[in-house]
């Protein structure tokens, strides 16, 4: 996963070389991402990412 200030998140696959862009909108709700956090203790695992407009936790990652 990589993330900036003002481009949202990236889902991105090292082996395949694969890119998922999630913006805001559906995705996250602002493209200006603060943190990102990743819980193992759940299944399947949560991401939570703290951005500008909100907090959201993705469940199911492309």
């Amino acid at each position: 996963m990589v993330a900036g200030l003002h481009s949202g998140l990236v889902i991105w696959d090292p082996v395949t070389g694969a890119k998922t862009p999630i913006r805001a909108g559906p995705g996250i709700p602002s493209d200006r991402v603060l943190r990102l956090q990743l819980d193992m203790m759940v299944d399947p695992p949560a991401l939570m990412v703290a951005t500008a407009g909100g907090a959201a936790v993705l469940r199911i990652l492309p």
